[in-house]
């Protein structure tokens, strides 16, 4: 999904130096029992 269609992004506000392009992340164990966690109490 473009943002801004035509148009090109010269620089971004968030400092990633990756064009725009969003970070590689992944959770890490404690992030993924909370997650779960939460997901069983809104159940």
């Amino acid at each position: 999904m473009q943002l801004f269609p035509g148009k090109t992004i010269l620089e971004s506000g968030f400092y990633d130096s990756a064009g725009g392009a969003a970070a590689a992340y992944a959770p890490s164990l404690p992030e993924m029992l909370l997650g779960i966690g939460g997901v069983a109490v809104a159940l």
